[in-house]
């Protein structure tokens, strides 16, 4: 198994499964089974796994980036 760091946009997410877009506009499907991270469409996440033989990336670990719309200030 090939190790793997993913950063990107959450797509679309299930129970188990979810998809992410990266900087280059790529889908990558992960499983996240395992994981117990609290998250939603859209949030931007950085998942590390192994990737397996049909090529979808087994999480291990999830994290969540906080961010800040563009254009809005923070107080």
């Amino acid at each position: 198994m090939v190790l793997g760091i993913l950063w990107g946009r959450v797509v679309s997410l299930s129970d188990d499964l979810i998809t992410i877009k990266d900087k280059q506009a790529k889908t990558v499907s992960a499983t996240i089974s395992k994981l117990n991270v609290k998250f939603k469409n859209n949030d931007i996440v950085i998942l590390t796994g192994f990737m397996n033989k049909n090529g979808i990336l087994e999480g291990t670990f999830l994290y969540v980036v906080e961010a800040t719309p563009s254009g809005q200030k923070k107080n």
